[in-house]
């Protein structure tokens, strides 16, 4: 069930002119998705609350702060496009908060 949506969500992508980067980076975190919701022995996309969300973008596989930030865009992002289908009635993922990535300070060489 879930692959046909993420295929459905791709094409849909495709469409309104994301770029080719994006659609790669929306793939590879999608297949985490599905992964993890296997592993949870979640079949179904309407079964999948907050909490899994939270897990998966947090926990899964140990991630970096930028893979986080990219599975909460993704999630972000195959959410609205489920409501928009009225595959879900309400859209848990908008309240998955971004991390916040530190700037990194530049060092300089001394004379």
């Amino acid at each position: 069930m879930l692959h046909r949506y993420c295929s459905q969500f791709l094409a849909y992508c495709e469409l309104v002119d994301f770029s080719a980067r994006s659609i790669q980076a929306l793939t590879i975190r999608l297949n985490e998705l599905a992964n993890f919701l296997k592993i949870q022995r979640i079949r179904s996309v309407k079964k999948v609350r907050y909490r899994h969300l939270i897990d998966f973008t947090a926990d899964y596989n140990a991630p970096s702060i930028h893979v986080t930030k990219s599975r909460v865009w993704t999630l972000r992002q195959f959410y609205h496009f489920l409501t928009l289908h009225r595959i879900i009635p309400e859209n848990i993922a908008t309240g998955l908060p971004y991390p916040k990535i530190e700037k990194t300070v530049p060092e300089f060489l001394t004379p």
